[in-house]
């Protein structure tokens, strides 16, 4: 039998995933739908599954999650708990790594009010929004991010392709999703005191986006950028885990965004805190500032300034020696 063929027989599937994909999921409350996937494909061993609760939290809310755990254990699935999907990319576990598939099912902000109260649908928005701006640096070039949602209103006030669309995310497919689909899963309302109980799922689809096809040329001149950013956290190993960065397209409070135009000059990161401006630099040849040299030539421009009293601000600029835009 050919080679190609005997990868094909050990490929597995269950609806649009597989086992040849390395695939991310984002905010799992028992581990129902992880564990489905691996049960699919007889082993979990291209799956990383994530979520907001803490192991301690989630045994007290789901009777099942303990069985499901053990479960992923054994089909060699890596687990992680306490991961804000907003703030992902900063896992260490998780920042240097590139994904085929990026899941997330049914996003919520929590049960604090009707779900048509303005006031809940702005952190709703806020949590998809997050999270998109974290998944389009994690998904390989040709890969995408699933988002299930549902899709009658108050839902669809939500807008979730025009959220995409703000991290270059383009829809790429729309279908249908069934329960039927996945054996052993089990939708949890996943907060409050009816937090283990099904919520009902009524007319919902899985929207199936990609990187905006316009990037494919520029992708590996914006990686450079998201590389060494991301390398940044490693040398600085007295730095707080809480790190903000505002992306070159100025929306403060989120990660770096390589995707995005830059022109020469213009400020790509800030708000990483470290107790105290490194003198000399461990990377840059003086201290209070440098050049940062990326991969194919790129200068970034390292900066610190004083933040309160004994905290130091470290900012990050496109070099002015860079011309032009992206």
């Amino acid at each position: 039998m050919a080679d190609g063929d005997e990868m094909e027989q050990r490929r597995r599937v269950r609806t649009h995933y597989s086992s040849d994909q390395e695939i991310l999921l984002v905010g799992e409350g028992d581990f129902s739908f992880t564990v489905s996937l691996g049960l699919a494909f007889g082993s979990a061993y291209n799956i990383v599954a994530t979520s907001l609760d803490t192991f301690d939290e989630l045994t007290k809310k789901y009777k099942t999650v303990g069985w499901n755990l053990e479960v992923l254990r054994m089909l060699g699935a890596q687990v992680f708990h306490g991961v804000d999907a907003t703030r992902m990319k900063l896992l260490p576990d998780l920042c240097m790594r590139k994904f085929d598939r990026i899941i997330f099912n049914f996003p919520h902000a929590g049960f604090h009010g009707k779900e048509d109260d303005p006031r809940l649908i702005r952190e709703h928005v806020k949590l998809v929004h997050g999270f998109f701006r974290n998944a389009s640096t994690m998904l390989r070039l040709d890969g995408e991010v699933h988002v299930t949602h549902k899709t009658s209103k108050p839902y669809s006030d939500w807008n979730i392709i025009g959220l995409a669309s703000k991290s270059l995310l383009v829809l790429h497919d729309q279908v249908d999703f069934e329960m039927k689909d996945y054996p052993r899963y089990n939708n949890k309302r996943g907060d409050g005191k009816r937090s283990d109980e099904p919520f009902r799922l009524g007319d919902c689809s899985t929207f199936k986006f990609r990187l905006d096809p316009s990037l494919a040329t520029q992708q590996p001149r914006y990686q450079h950028y998201q590389d060494e950013l991301t390398k940044l956290q490693y040398h600085h190993p007295t730095s707080t885990a809480h790190v903000l960065m505002s992306s070159v397209g100025g929306h403060d409070g989120g990660l770096f965004d390589p995707h995005l135009p830059a022109k020469a000059g213009h400020l790509i990161a800030t708000d990483y805190i470290v107790p105290e401006a490194p003198r000399p630099l461990p990377r840059w040849p003086y201290s209070g500032g440098g050049t940062l040299t990326g991969g194919g030539g790129t200068l970034l421009d390292v900066e610190y300034q004083r933040k309160m009293k004994s905290r130091w601000r470290l900012m990050v600029y496109l070099h002015g020696q860079e011309r032009g835009g992206y």
